[in-house]
């Protein structure tokens, strides 16, 4: 993967995190060692650019991402027990610029062209390098990465508060170190969860159709009227009366027949009353059931339309959900198109 490739502005929320970044040079920023191949600063001079490419361990990387560090203000520095005018003339063979390292950003104990000696020997570790530099540019432990091969300054420089990566020494510091180091960093960034469409559970609706009134039937809530009585169809015949002369019973015969017939004019009489009273109660009844009917219509109509304005709720409240979610998705995931 060619480094112009690589957009280091997707990982400015990494970087806005510390306010320098230190490296050691030998082994870290160079593949080789080269204090312990005692190579010079008039050796880098004269090196052609294949064999200086050669010597780092990223080269191109390193110069964007430090060019990029720059550009975001953030301190840049190395932090190293290597021949300080060797650092420096790697560095301005890489950069092309002698500005970007020099005194205030090459912290070595070996000033110049020094080396060491009985009397001059390194430290066990670079905290005091590390103590001298954070103090020099008033910054806290807490905002400093610093990156080495040596487990013994990782281990030790962890105790001042400052993130410490271990680097292997065999590759050095390379892009795949960096991107692996913000995989890591995003990886313990809490991701959203998949959306989905809320349960009735998590967003309970006002109402819906499981909860429309019960429509009573004709039983429950409507009463028919009730049938009207009959009345008595014929009256009682009166028993003749006993005894008396022939003439009597022949009045009386008389008289039971006139009864008689009367009796039958009055059973007549009586059928066609039950009759047209029997009809007056079969037109109350179908007015009734008429008028029943009626209200029963109109109050499904009502029903009905009170089930449509739930329903258009329902499905307006339901739209309104599915809009928001759609607007939370798009910039969840605009934001890891952003940032990934």
């Amino acid at each position: 993967m060619d480094s112009v490739q690589i957009i280091f502005s997707k990982f400015d929320d990494f970087i806005k995190q510390y306010d320098l970044f230190a490296f050691d040079f030998d082994l870290t920023i160079l593949k080789i060692h080269a204090y312990a191949n005692d190579i010079k600063a008039t050796d880098v001079e004269a090196m052609s650019w294949k064999k200086i490419m050669d010597h780092f361990a990223d080269p191109i990387f390193f110069r964007d991402l430090v060019n990029y560090l720059i550009s975001q203000k953030k301190k840049v520095a190395i932090v190293s027990f290597g021949t300080f005018n060797v650092i420096k003339a790697y560095l301005d063979r890489l950069f092309d610029n002698p500005n970007i390292f020099g005194l205030n950003n090459i912290i070595t104990p070996l000033d110049g062209n020094n080396r060491y000696t009985r009397s001059l020997k390194p430290d066990s570790d670079k905290n005091q390098l590390l103590i001298d530099l954070v103090k020099k540019l008033n910054l806290n432990f807490n905002r400093v990465i610093f990156f080495d091969d040596d487990e013994k300054n990782i281990t030790h420089s962890k105790e001042l508060g400052l993130t410490s990566i271990k680097i292997d020494s065999k590759k050095g510091f390379n892009r795949m170190v960096w991107l692996d180091l913000i995989n890591s960093h995003n990886s313990k960034i809490p991701r959203p969860t998949k959306t989905s469409t809320p349960s009735s559970q998590e967003f309970p609706l006002p109402q819906t159709i499981d909860k429309i009134p019960h429509i009573p039937s004709s039983k429950e809530g409507f009463e028919n009227p009730p049938t009207p009585t009959s009345l008595p169809t014929a009256l009682p015949t009166p028993s003749p009366t006993k005894g008396g002369s022939k003439n009597n019973t022949n009045t009386n015969n008389k008289n039971q027949d006139l009864l008689n017939k009367e009796n039958k004019e009055n059973k007549e009489n009586k059928k066609l009353k039950s009759l047209n009273k029997s009809n007056d109660n079969e037109i109350i009844v179908k007015q009734n059931n008429k008028n029943e009917s009626g209200e029963k219509n109109n109050e499904e109509k009502k029903n009905e339309q009170k089930i449509n304005e739930e329903k258009e709720g329902f499905m307006s409240y339901y739209m309104n959900w599915i809009n928001i979610l759609a607007i939370i998705f798009i910039a969840i995931y605009w934001i890891i198109e952003k940032f990934t």
